[in-house]
């Protein structure tokens, strides 16, 4: 009986290990995802998204959107 119950919850624990790590392959795939999409676009363009400035937009384009920044890096805002 005790067998029985000890090869029950090792197969639960395992399962959430097996769920924990599907979770985490998954977000990892996600960024991978960003980070090819960020670099397509700047081999494309030159430019890092969300960092074109006004008039070279309109020129691809896009449409301005203004509050243009322009110094080539990403920067996190909370």
């Amino acid at each position: 009986m005790i067998v029985i119950i000890a090869l029950i919850v090792g197969g639960v624990l395992v399962g959430q290990d097996l769920i924990s790590a599907a979770a985490a392959r998954a977000q990892i795939s996600q960024i991978e995802k960003y980070q090819t999409a960020v670099y397509t676009f700047q081999g494309k363009y030159g430019y890092l998204p969300g960092d074109i400035s006004d008039s070279t937009a309109s020129q691809f384009g896009f449409v301005a959107r203004g509050a243009y920044a322009g110094q080539g890096r990403w920067e996190w805002y909370n």
